[in-house]
């Protein structure tokens, strides 16, 4: 019988470093450090640094301090790994006391910011990995010139592409950026512009059209090379709002998108507000609201700019589409009819308070789904502003008093006085209430009936006369539409708290004659009768009960009786 050898185990694969393994796996993603090190010591034949200028997770910058050192950016993982010791004792952002002797402190401070923006800029746009992006943009926070280092990122996107633009002294070759992105870039700005002025024969708007692309582009190259000056004169949280309004037009343009660091929207500023932002940019301010023109008139005003005939490559088609297609990935403004709201109104509200009064109009249809009509949008932003805010909002408060306003009151006024569903007569009278406080905020208005009673008053409204009192007369009508809904209950509370939060104020002492008011709601509520046939079956005469004011008997709530 054969014998057969035993056969041995191989022998295992030589065991990586694992400390090398899991620093390569996490280069790029610690934040570097920045610091100096001496140039003797960087330049000695025997020094470490040498042999890792070339590796990945190092950066050897300019050398700084009268050339005495350099400046290292590195992964700090790898310095303990290497034995190197690196003097983190170093602000880029701050002269040395040397540059303050020469040019003195404040303009030796803002060369030294320059300088700092300029190399973090150059570093961002050459494809550094992360952790060197966030060690310089670290730096500018804590040195408060993150916003000077956006913008100047920004700048260059528009004007170049991957290649840093150096000093006045340097060799560096401007590589442009697409040129059809430049060109659709100041096309839309010179189309913003018209749309905020809506007069396209004025002095301001023909100096725009008569601006070439190098004009409107010289705003941004003067950013550039002032890096610390702002391109208007806007404070900084206009500014923030203003690169990212530029980013998305820039990418809008066709730039690739690369800078989700611009992405920082404030949902606070109007859409009138960006749009004049835009404007700022080539020195254009205007109320009108973005997309609404004469489209005859805007075609023919831009084809008188060389930036729409000069290129052949690039036509100018409909205005309308591209207002509506800017609206889309802009916030400039809103599509005609937009939450069936006015788009002067909408143009002046915080996209914020939009998307939040979308909610709160949602929220209310699923309450109530017999409420979810188009024409109820603008009655419940009535009341939602109101409730939200607790004092009229501006753009509404001019906007009652617009003939669209005034035909929406008139509009509201006919409804109800029609047989309505209780949840829809409450909408429309609490409507009608905010649209009053709204209107004569700053009247002062009789506060007492004129008629005799609230609900005497409430009749003349309605059939067409204008009383000085007249929302006093929707307040206390709403107090008792309120009373006979916490009197029915049920299926009516929900209601009684929408009622109760757009009234915003405790009920007032009681009117010897609101108990008629009352009745009268209770038949609108309970017999859904229209106005005409409820007043008359209220009217005081044949509902006067035993004790009458006139012998000094307290009047009794007629919904008590119920």
């Amino acid at each position: 019988m054969r014998s057969v050898s035993p056969t041995l185990p191989s022998a295992p694969p030589p065991t990586p470093e694992p400390q090398l393994d899991t620093y390569l796996s996490e280069i790029s993603q610690k934040p570097w450090v920045l610091g100096y090190v001496p140039a003797t010591e960087f330049e000695s034949s025997t020094s470490k640094w040498s042999q890792i200028t070339s590796m990945p997770w190092i950066h050897v910058g300019e050398r700084v301090d009268s050339g005495k050192s350099y400046e290292i950016a590195v992964d700090p993982s790898w310095l303990s790994f290497h034995g190197l010791v690196l003097n983190l004792d170093y602000n880029p952002t701050q002269p040395t006391e040397g540059e303050i002797r020469v040019h003195g402190s404040w303009e030796a401070t803002t060369k030294a910011q320059a300088r700092f923006v300029r190399n973090a800029v150059y570093t961002i746009r050459t494809e550094c990995s992360r952790g060197h992006e966030e060690c310089y943009r670290g730096l500018a926070e804590s040195n408060n010139l993150t916003t000077p280092l956006e913008r100047a990122i920004l700048n260059l996107d528009i004007l170049v592409s991957s290649v840093y633009i150096g000093s006045s002294n340097s060799d560096n070759t401007l590589q442009e950026s697409d040129p059809r992105v430049r060109k659709y870039l100041t096309q839309r700005l010179v189309f913003l512009g018209l749309n905020l002025l809506g007069n396209y024969n004025s002095s301001y708007a023909l100096e725009l059209l008569e601006k070439n692309e190098d004009d409107l582009l010289e705003p941004f190259r003067n950013g550039h090379r002032n890096l610390l000056k702002r391109q208007t004169k806007i404070s900084e949280g206009l500014e923030v709002q203003t690169i990212y309004l530029l980013r998305n037009l820039l990418e809008f343009c066709g730039h690739t998108p690369v800078e989700h660091r611009q992405y920082a929207f404030n949902p606070e500023y109007t859409a009138s507000g960006n749009a004049n932002l835009y404007g700022l940019l080539i020195g254009i301010t205007g109320t009108n609201e973005f997309g609404h023109f004469d489209t005859e008139q805007m075609r023919n005003a831009l084809l008188n700019s060389n930036l729409f005939t000069e290129d052949p490559d690039i036509s100018f088609s409909d205005p309308v589409e591209w207002s509506e297609y800017m609206m889309e990935f802009l916030p400039i403004g809103f599509p005609k009819g937009h939450l069936h709201i006015p788009r002067q109104v909408l143009s002046r509200l915080g996209f914020g308070q939009v998307d939040l009064f979308f909610m709160h109009i949602e929220q209310i249809y699923q309450q109530r789904p017999s409420l979810r009509k188009p024409e109820n949008n603008v009655l419940l932003l009535f009341t939602w502003s109101l409730m939200v805010h607790g004092l009229p909002l501006q753009a509404l408060s001019e906007w009652v008093r617009s003939s669209d306003g005034v035909a929406l009151y008139q509009r509201m006024v006919e409804d109800f006085q029609i047989s309505q569903e209780p949840e829809q007569l409450a909408l429309t009278l609490s409507a009608l209430l905010c649209w009053g406080r709204l209107f004569l905020c700053n009247r002062n208005d009789i506060v007492g009936p004129t008629n005799g009673s609230y609900l005497d008053d409430l009749d003349a409204i309605l059939n067409g006369q204008s009383l000085s009192n007249r929302w006093i007369v929707f307040e206390r009508i709403s107090f008792s539409f309120l009373r006979v809904l916490d009197t029915l209950g049920g299926e009516y509370k929900d209601i009684s708290r929408f009622m109760a939060v757009a009234l915003l104020k405790k009920a007032p002492l009681l009117d010897p004659f609101d108990g008629f008011s009352d009745q009268y709601l209770v038949r609108r509520i309970q017999s859904r009768f229209n106005h005409k046939i409820a007043f008359e079956l209220t009217e005081p005469l044949h509902l006067m009960l035993q004790s009458s004011v006139d012998n000094g008997t307290e009047w009794v709530l007629v919904s008590s009786h119920l």
